[in-house]
């Protein structure tokens, strides 16, 4: 894990919390 870039961590991190507010957002239902 030492050798993993941790600005691509908190990439991910920020990427995958505006999809779950989509998801949110959406009922659970299609979002683009």
């Amino acid at each position: 894990f030492e050798n993993l870039d941790q600005e691509k961590i908190n990439k991910s991190v920020d990427d995958w919390m505006r999809r779950l507010d989509a998801v949110i957002e959406a009922d659970g239902g299609h979002f683009e």
